[in-house]
């Protein structure tokens, strides 16, 4: 969870460090997940190396070496900005105008008036904590010195701190069907992902910026992370990292397909990491290109980890039927409190354990985080059944080994991370399989990878997914009920098949963005007390497809 506690046998030089820079040696107290994850802190890092290329970034998307310094032009000010939908109730507001960049062109050849993505720079003023006092800069002995930042929360505390409205750099890149925003000051994050099908932020958006007491280092005092909300990147230690929550170089283009906006954090003579983000005409999803660089030397070891906080649907915070949909058969205990589960380390069955569905972090008892041992398929993703609404992420798993899951399940009080009671889950994506696990980039190389992400509504779940949509179903009487979900408008031929004998076909069925496609297929009525189903969506631009075995009434 949040503990990302040192695991480096000379601790104690790095608490000397600590003292150098000025840092508290006093300690606040410590999570009850801290004192479990202490287990494990004796334990070194296996290694893991991955073959890692000069491969560029994918066409039409800058190289990383390619990106100039951005210009440091100050966040635009005055009547809030044009949008095709309202932001969500009880966030915080953007404010500004769009960048003069993107005001339509007096020569409509070259720039119609509503271009089909566009992308823009304005402000949003969000309630914050003043951490910011409190921080010096120190570095990490044991991670080639790369920079951190401490935090003395003796002093803060000392201050009786009170929030205060802050205005920041806000990114937006919208188009038809969807509208994310980006925080280049709060570690370049991917902030909010509103579907405009449904009008809801898929990401949990964190009313107020507040530090936490968890964090990267040791002593607890130094702690901090912010759960500010939206997708972030963590490197070079596991979890949440050190970048999270520092400024990031943020640069805006196009190409011929859309739009794209590149991040990037790249301290001299350390790990550097590139986050570039697409976004295409007429598509409800999303593409994440990550090229992490080691322009030293020498081999770099290092863990990366991005963190998607999630609250699909309306209500800012999870549901009871919230369900992480991972294809997995067993997970690895990273730390829990939940009753009857085995500690760190311990393996559990999925999704059911013990006769629970542990899919629904409901059906925990207290809080858990998990990692996938291994994902068996490329995508994983969050599902609110009660507000039918989630989030998908299709990825590469020969390249990302890791996917874990993570729920306070009612444990932890929201007050650790915010004002107003709202809560989240996590979905954490990793290039090793476990925080234990470390990767290494050799001398003068760059890895990357690219990943798809997209909401789904009215599907009430998945069985399986791909980058142009998910398929679900179940049997309903005498009929199968299925549901289609796309990210792009699709007309194809719908296959439907038992135990490998096709019983309904047509060839002009056509799915669209937003809420899934729902059929009611007549099954045979001569059929087994059990069989396979498998339905296949064909269409020019590639298959929808899912398979699984149903026990029939």
């Amino acid at each position: 969870m949040k503990t990302m506690l040192r695991k480096h046998p000379t601790a104690m030089l790095f608490c000397l460090l600590l003292f150098l820079v000025g840092c508290s040696s006093k300690q606040t107290g410590r999570t009850p997940e801290k004192a479990a994850q202490q287990l494990l802190t004796a334990q070194p890092s296996p290694s893991l190396t991955f073959t890692a290329t000069r491969t560029p970034s994918p066409t039409d998307t800058p190289s990383p070496t390619e990106m100039p310094s951005p210009t440091n032009t100050p966040s635009p000010t005055g009547t809030p900005s044009p949008t095709d939908t309202p932001s969500p109730t009880g966030t915080p507001s953007p404010t500004g105008t769009p960048s003069p960049t993107d005001t339509p062109s007096s020569t409509p050849a070259q720039e119609p008036p509503t271009p089909a993505v566009r992308v823009y720079e304005t402000a949003i003023d969000i309630p914050t904590y003043p951490y910011s006092r409190y921080l010096s800069d120190a570095i990490d002995p044991f991670h080639n010195g790369f920079p951190l930042r401490l935090f003395d929360r003796d002093a803060y505390n000392a201050a009786h701190p009170h929030p205060q409205a802050h205005r920041y750099r806000l990114i937006v890149m919208e188009n038809a069907y969807l509208r994310i925003t980006f925080l280049p000051e709060v570690g370049g994050r991917l902030y909010q992902c509103l579907f405009k099908p449904t009008g809801n932020n898929e990401f949990y958006q964190n009313p107020v910026l507040k530090p936490t007491h968890w964090g990267p280092t040791e002593p607890e005092g130094a702690n901090w992370w912010l759960a500010a909300g939206g997708l972030e990147w963590g490197f070079p230690i596991e979890e949440h990292g050190y970048t999270w929550g520092v400024p990031w170089q943020v640069q805006m283009g196009r190409d011929k397909n859309g739009r794209w906006t590149m991040m990037r954090y790249a301290p001299a003579g350390q790990l550097q990491a590139t986050v570039t983000v697409s976004l295409l005409a007429g598509e409800a999803a999303f593409h994440i290109n990550v090229a992490l660089h080691n322009p030293t030397g020498r081999p770099l070891t290092y863990k990366f980890w991005d963190n998607a906080m999630l609250a699909p649907g309306r209500g800012n915070a999870p549901s009871s039927g919230l369900q992480f949909i991972i294809p997995a058969q067993q997970m690895e205990v990273h730390s829990t409190s939940a009753p009857g589960l085995p500690g760190p380390g311990g393996i559990i069955s999925w999704p059911l354990y013990q006769g629970h569905d542990l899919s629904y972090p409901v059906n925990w008892g207290g809080w858990l985080g998990v990692f996938a041992r291994p994902v068996l398929a490329n995508w994983a993703a969050v599902y609110d059944h009660e507000a039918e609404e989630g989030i998908v992420r299709v990825f590469p798993r020969e390249q990302m080994h890791g996917v874990k899951a993570f729920s306070f399940g009612g444990a932890i009080s929201p007050d650790n991370w915010t004002d107003d009671g709202s809560s989240y889950v996590e979905l954490h994506s990793g290039v090793a399989q476990t925080f234990n696990d470390t990767a290494t980039l050799p001398s003068g190389s760059t890895f990357s990878w690219r990943e798809c992400w997209y909401p789904v509504a009215g599907s009430s779940g998945m069985i399986n997914a791909t980058s142009l949509g998910t398929v679900n179903f179940w049997q309903q009487g005498d009929a199968l009920a299925l549901r289609l979900a796309t990210t792009r408008e699709l007309t194809g031929k719908l296959t439907v098949a038992l135990n490998g004998t096709t019983f309904f076909t047509r060839n002009d069925i056509t799915i669209s963005p937003g809420p899934a496609l729902a059929l009611a297929i007549p099954l045979p009525a001569s059929r087994p007390a059990s069989g396979k189903i498998t339905i296949t969506f064909a269409t020019t631009a590639g298959t929808i497809a899912g398979q699984t075995t149903l026990n029939f009434r």
